[in-house]
């Protein structure tokens, strides 16, 4: 339809399309299901946009509210920046909404209220401020994913780290912790043992090696999204790494080390594109060592030793020329051997 192909090529110029890493079809005659990243129904409506990782880079055109047969948009992963456009409470029907990691700003318009259908919210990794008016909240009664932003309560307090924290207490035993001062208190949350917050009362670290930790890691955790450290170390914890830790886009350090801790590397990690030390060694993890950890460019230390992980060292590692130590198995290798691996 032609209000679509209007707005499609609204977002193209609004976004720099000339620089997308794909750009397929985008502005040609071809129907535009054919167009990288479009999909529509028999009728010609756009269904889904997916843009995922594209280099977009500007603004969210207030064009895209017209796309009113959308029941996924996923923009994740680019260079957006200026405000999320109020007309995007025009899309009653869509789904999933995904602006992970890009620079978006200020608020949360009061209109994405309207998206009663809504089951995948993605916003963390922006610079949006505030916190999530309750009109959208009430509305919204779905399961949301990664809302990136916390909770309005009545009278304005943020209650999201907290209830993350109270679940990860119990699912890891926390009656049993060593120290488990003013946990599951109404004492503000810097003040629990080895909770760290900013000005705000966002969590950003989360401390607590050697604690006694006992359990699972609870998902709960991928709820923390302002986090920039979490150290789980010389515990006890056993289950399998929740892949909603991938949620976590600021997370700078994150150690599991010396836990009881199985299953494989869960894939979700590799959006932690900040992450520049992983401590996985001396776990019960299996399966191969994955190639996406090529991925994460900032790794500074990576620690995978004394698992039951097989096959050969993926050559993709190469690519971590920030790296400045690797244990894998038995190696013990600073950064610049690994450079043997590109040869």
């Amino acid at each position: 339809m032609a209000a679509d192909r209007a707005a499609l090529v609204a977002l193209y110029r609004a976004t720099v399309g000339r620089g997308w890493t794909n750009t397929e079809h985008w502005l040609s005659d071809r129907p535009l299901g054919e167009w990288f990243g479009v999909t529509t129904d028999g009728s010609g409506r756009v269904t889904e946009l997916n843009l995922w990782d594209n280099q977009l880079r500007g603004a969210i055109p207030p064009e895209l509210g017209s796309l009113t047969g959308l029941r996924a948009l996923y923009l994740d992963r680019n260079d957006l920046i200026g405000t999320i456009p109020s007309q995007l409470g025009n899309l009653t029907g869509l789904v999933a909404l995904g602006l992970a990691g890009n620079k978006l700003r200020g608020e949360i318009p009061a209109s994405l209220a309207n998206l009663g259908n809504l089951t995948t919210l993605r916003l963390a990794g922006n610079d949006l401020t505030g916190c999530i008016p309750g009109e959208i909240r009430y509305v919204l009664t779905n399961d949301l994913f990664d809302l990136g932003l916390p909770v309005c309560e009545f009278g304005g307090t943020v209650r999201s780290d907290r209830d993350a924290l109270v679940k990860f207490f119990h699912a890891a035993g926390g009656n049993e912790w060593k120290d488990r001062t003013n946990w599951g208190s109404e004492a503000p949350l810097g003040e629990w043992h080895g909770v760290f917050t900013d000005a705000t009362g966002r969590v950003v670290v989360l401390n607590l090696v050697d604690n006694g930790l006992r359990g699972t890691i609870s998902p709960e955790l991928g709820g923390l999204t302002a986090l920039i450290a979490l150290y789980l170390g010389d515990n006890q914890l056993r289950g399998e790494i929740p892949p909603e830790i991938g949620r976590l886009v600021n997370l700078q350090q994150l150690v599991l080390r010396q836990n009881r801790l199985e299953g494989g590397i869960p894939t979700e990690l590799r959006q932690l594109a900040q992450l520049e030390t992983l401590y996985l060694w001396d776990n019960q993890l299996t399966g191969g060592i994955p190639a996406w950890l090529g991925d994460l460019t900032s790794l500074k230390k990576l620690s995978l030793s004394e698992n039951h992980l097989q096959g050969e060292i993926p050559p993709e590692l190469a690519g971590l020329t920030s790296l400045e130590w690797l244990w894998l198995g038995t190696i013990d290798l600073p950064a610049p051997s690994l450079r043997s691996l590109a040869s």
